[in-house]
């Protein structure tokens, strides 16, 4: 079976990852995706050799940079179009492919006008899926799916209540980049945040307040995306959205609908909010945040750290989730990660991974794994390997081909 996974990267990603390999933007497509995928930078490069001995034969396509998919256009003979490159670029890689099915991890950039297109041009395209894990989602792009995918069973429940055909399936670990890395030998004595800081319901809120008190009481790094915001960036940007979200909001009341508002640049996003948008950064963290990391570097500087933090999205609940869960122990490194009812079926609590249910819970196991590396290693260690032996992509491959397979018997079955 033929399988095409589209995906997402980070635009800040993607330009430091140019920057560092002045170069590859030149080369071939081939080249170019070798090296993103060698990276593993979340999913990338992870399902394609999971699958293949299950009989799948997979694509990647990453969408949204532009020297890799120059590169694509050029040497396949596909004219480059003057807009929409990064809707446009992707149809066509998926078209010459031909899939048996369709699994879209980048919700928000391909809505249901796109799938609909995709479908009267890719004849051989028998399913898509969608894969969602955030709160930014368009119902009518997720209905306009054969089925879903979530990492949260919260989401799938949502879903299915809607009518739509949903499945769980957890994140996992790409044990490939452990060749790429070195064995965990001494370590700065902090702990290391690496994640974003969105402020807008359903996304890092809680977040936010739990690190603006461990700032005060932990020695904590935190690497975040939100560094780019500077006050000056951050006021306007948050000053343009504003005014769009009260257009958007204006719109709505002279009766323009949601596929109507889903189709104008800029507006469509604006439509989804539900509230006014806040101020992007933390006054208070600010001064404490610096550069993200990603793909390698990230999980090098997670091996390099005493103990990592994990902090849900805001829309988890009491749900553990996150891809986070997975990289840090998949690593070798130390996970203190926010308790969640479920977390038990994934790890053993205070022997593979740290949990707390308190900023106060938080500060004083932080401040004891710190004071005590015998035992936070032996947890690092205990963490490593029950994620190398149940939590990987090779785990997580058996589990999505059976439900592929299961979601295109249905469509050919007509249910």
């Amino acid at each position: 079976m033929k399988f095409a996974f589209l995906t997402y990267v980070y635009p800040d990603y993607a330009r430091a990852f140019y920057d560092h390999r002045i170069a590859l933007a030149s080369q071939s497509y081939e080249t170019q995706y070798t090296a993103l995928a060698e990276d593993s930078l979340s999913w990338n490069g992870a399902l394609a050799p999971a699958m293949a001995p299950l009989g799948f034969e997979v694509m990647e396509v990453i969408s949204h940079i532009k020297p890799l998919q120059q590169a694509w256009a050029r040497e396949n003979g596909v004219r480059w179009p003057a807009i929409s490159w990064q809707t446009e670029i992707p149809l066509q890689q998926i078209k010459c492919f031909k899939p048996d099915i369709l699994v879209v991890a980048a919700p928000r950039a391909f809505n249901r006008c796109w799938i609909a297109r995709l479908r009267r041009e890719c004849p051989s395209l028998r399913a898509t899926v969608g894969f969602y894990c955030s709160p930014s989602r368009d119902i009518d792009t997720v209905r306009s799916h054969d089925a879903v995918l979530s990492c949260t069973r919260g989401l799938v429940e949502e879903f299915s209540t809607a009518g739509i055909r949903s499945y769980y399936f957890r994140h996992g670990f790409n044990k490939a980049v452990l060749k790429s890395l070195p064995k965990r030998g001494a370590v700065d004595t902090k702990v290391c945040f690496i994640g974003n800081l969105v402020r807008g319901p359903g996304y890092h809120l809680g977040r936010e307040r739990l690190l603006e008190t461990l700032v005060d009481n932990l020695k904590i790094d935190i690497y975040s995306p939100q560094v780019s915001q500077y006050v000056r960036n951050d006021t306007v940007k948050t000053g343009l959205k504003r005014v769009a979200y009260l257009i958007a909001m204006l719109l709505r009341y002279c009766g323009f609908s949601e596929v109507q508002l889903s189709k104008l640049p800029h507006l469509g996003r604006a439509a989804t909010l539900s509230r006014l948008p806040m101020s992007q950064i933390s006054p208070k963290l600010k001064s404490y945040i610096k550069a993200p990391v990603y793909g390698l570097e990230m999980f090098r500087t997670l091996l390099d750290s005493a103990v990592a933090l994990n902090s849900h999205i805001d829309m988890a609940g009491n749900e553990a989730a996150n891809i986070r869960l997975f990289e840090v122990t998949g690593v070798g490194s130390c996970l203190l990660t926010d308790w969640k009812e479920n977390l038990h079926e994934l790890f053993e609590i205070d022997r593979e991974i740290v949990a707390y249910k308190s900023v106060e819970e938080c500060i004083e196991k932080g401040r004891w794994l710190l004071e005590n590396p015998r035992e936070r290693e032996m947890i690092a260690a205990a963490g490593q390997a029950r994620t190398l032996r149940e939590h990987t992509f090779d785990q997580r491959a058996a589990q999505l081909a059976v439900v592929l397979r299961r979601i295109v018997c249905s469509k050919s079955n007509g249910d």
